[in-house]
């Protein structure tokens, strides 16, 4: 029947209190969407304030959320439930009321700036005006009974009226109370103050010291938030530090103050003596943030690194190894924990030594000294860490040789290589290492990928590198190292091409065609256009073309392999017409016919290799296949 009912009609709304009044909390809910979202609000209110007076509670927290929906026309009817002779009645009406405020105060923040504030505006002025006028009601509520309906009015009051001298009062009784949960929210009320007066930081740092947990953690927040440029704020967060219950928070919330660009240092060294070494290795991670730039906070870290608990000394390294600059007198302490009896503190250390490279002389040769760690993970972070000092390779590259042979731990060992392969051609003197390496493990692809970096100087390695090559010419390791030494090896790789097995043909004319021009391989490789397999073929075609530079032999046999036959040799033909580029100009009209083979992965190719040969064909073929895709459809 309710449905039937027109809810502009002010007759509706008899009926709908009397449903109020009866129906089960979902029905309820539904008539009270009716209602506040009718636009009736002066109608809606009489219905609410029914239910606010009502002695079931459940009715009276649906008035209450009815209420404070309704903006001004909610300050009457819960003014009425002050008056109440039940204190529930009373607790809600003010809840009431503080909730209309914050109601309308958050409409107006949700505004954004493009459009337009004047009803928002006026909503609010509406409330705060209502309530000012009941002002003197509000102010006689301060003096009820019960303390939790005084401290929501003094809220109240406060939003309304912004006159603190009355609304503070009854905000600092209730923080003596005997109830945390008054304590509490007595503390939340004072959030919502931003009087940063030394009367106010009183009360927070008494607060502060609260026995219950949850009531301590919000004066902390309150602290921070409204005073936590203060020292006397400053040391109460540090003071929370001790308490294990609240620590973490207390932790974060310096770490922000900190973050914000406020000075702690003051107060955060004591910490770094504290007798609690938990303590202490918080007090070393919040000094990391002031920077070792100061010298009293340098002072103090240096000193950490010799503390009696591993937990500060680790502390210690991570927060004098933060930020960019790091003054030349921290190195000396700092490379002394590469022996310090903590293996985690050993590894932390060679980590971060990595970012001291204007410090190469005194941080390279200590680094050397740790590739002889017991421990492997230790000696592999002081490899990696080495490759940060390229510009002082020397200082290194002997050590690493001597220490890589005499590693036995595969994982360190690759370590070890990768930085010398990274020093290129200055690691030359790491060739007869490298060499041993691959004799005892072909498969160890970093050695090969470090002959490869270091180089023409490697051509020592040539025999051994094109033996690998001819057991496994798939091998793109082996290719590249050999490419990378160029021309010196170019003798031994042309011998290959007559090799009986394929895949070392295939290997032999991929290396040729990485020396390029300095191989002198045109007339082998062409030879090999009429091998017997056609992967030779397409490899020697490519091939032949990077030596010589002359692009008609090659495309010849591409464009023919790309035409038919079997699809990753099609694909391979395709790939190589695309690192051709422009020279492949020639081979354009065959693959545009290619853009309708019915090979979705061959048209993917040949549209690769379109867009990298001449772009502008590719968009006109495609304009043309659709094109004709209307008119076949259009007919």
């Amino acid at each position: 029947a309710l449905v039937k009912i027109e809810p502009m009609e002010k007759a509706a709304y008899p009926v709908l209190a009397e449903g109020l009044m009866k129906a089960d909390p979902r029905g309820r809910q539904r008539i009270l969407t009716v209602l506040t979202e009718s636009g009736q609000q002066a109608l809606a209110a009489p219905v609410f304030q029914k239910m606010l007076l009502a002695d079931d509670a459940a009715l009276r927290n649906d008035a209450l959320l009815g209420l404070r929906k309704l903006g001004k026309d909610a300050v009457p009817v819960l003014l009425e439930g002050l008056q109440s002779a039940t204190v529930e009645v009373r607790r809600v009406a003010a809840t009431g009321l503080f909730d209309v405020v914050q109601m309308v105060r958050r409409e107006r923040e949700r505004i954004t700036d493009d459009k337009d504030p004047a009803d928002a505006d006026a909503k609010l002025k509406a409330v705060l005006d209502a309530l000012k006028k009941a002002e003197p009601q509000l102010t006689k509520a301060l003096g009820d009974a019960d303390i939790e309906l005084r401290l929501t009015v003094a809220k109240t009051l406060y939003q309304a009226t912004g006159d603190l001298e009355k609304a503070l009062p009854p905000m600092i009784a209730a923080l003596a109370d005997k109830d945390a949960k008054v304590r509490k929210a007595a503390v939340q009320a004072l959030r919502g103050v931003p009087d940063k007066s030394e009367r106010l930081q009183k009360v927070l740092l008494a607060a502060a010291k609260d026995a219950v947990i949850d009531v301590k953690l919000e004066a902390l927040t309150v602290l921070w938030l409204n005073h936590g440029e203060s020292e006397a704020a400053q040391n109460a967060l540090v003071e929370a530090l001790k308490d294990a219950s609240i620590r973490q928070n207390a932790y974060a919330m310096i770490n922000r103050l900190i973050g914000q660009g406020n000075d702690l240092t003051q107060v955060i060294l004591p910490l770094v003596k504290h007798p609690d070494a938990a303590l202490r290795a918080r007090g070393v991670a919040l000094l990391k943030k002031p920077g070792h730039e100061d010298e009293t906070v340098r002072t103090a870290l240096v000193g950490a690194l010799k503390d009696t608990s591993a937990a500060v000394r680790l502390q210690a390294v991570q927060s004098l190894t933060t930020g960019k600059d790091f003054p030349e007198d921290i190195v000396p302490p700092l490379v002394t924990m590469l022996a310090d009896a903590e293996r985690e503190i050993r590894m932390t250390t060679a980590t971060q030594l990595r970012r001291f490279a204007e410090h190469a002389k005194l941080v390279a040769p200590a680094l050397v000294t740790s590739l002889r760690d017991q421990e492997d993970l230790v000696r592999a972070e002081a490899a990696k860490s080495l490759a940060y000092f390229k510009e002082d390779a020397a200082l290194s590259i002997p050590g690493l040789i001597k220490a890589l042979r005499e590693e036995d731990d595969n994982y360190v060992k690759e370590c070890m290589v990768r930085t010398l392969a990274l020093f290129g051609p200055d690691a030359k003197e790491a060739v007869p290492v490298l060499l041993d390496i691959i004799r005892k493990d072909a498969s160890f692809n970093m050695a090969l990928a470090a002959l490869g970096r270091i180089g023409a100087d490697a051509k020592d390695a040539a025999p051994v590198l094109v033996e690998v090559l001819k057991k496994d010419g798939s091998n793109k390791n082996v290719q590249d190292a050999l490419g990378g030494i160029g021309a010196d090896v170019a003798p031994m790789v042309v011998k290959l091409l007559a090799d009986e097995k394929v895949a070392t043909r295939l290997g032999a004319a991929a290396v040729l065609g990485k020396i390029g021009a300095a191989s002198n391989a045109g007339e082998a490789l062409e030879a090999r256009l009429k091998d017997d397999d056609p992967s030779v073929r397409i490899a020697a075609a490519f091939a032949h073309f990077q030596v010589t530079g002359n692009a008609k032999p090659a495309l010849k046999t591409l464009t023919e392999a790309a035409k038919k036959g079997e699809r990753k040799l099609r694909l391979q033909a395709l790939k190589n017409l695309k690192d051709m580029g422009a020279e492949a100009a020639d081979a354009v009209p065959m693959l545009v016919t290619l853009l309708s083979d019915p090979d979705a992965m061959i048209r993917r190719q040949v549209e690769d290799s379109l867009q990298m040969i001449d772009p502008d064909a590719l968009a006109r073929a495609k304009a043309a296949m659709e094109g004709f895709s209307c008119a076949y459809s259009d007919g």
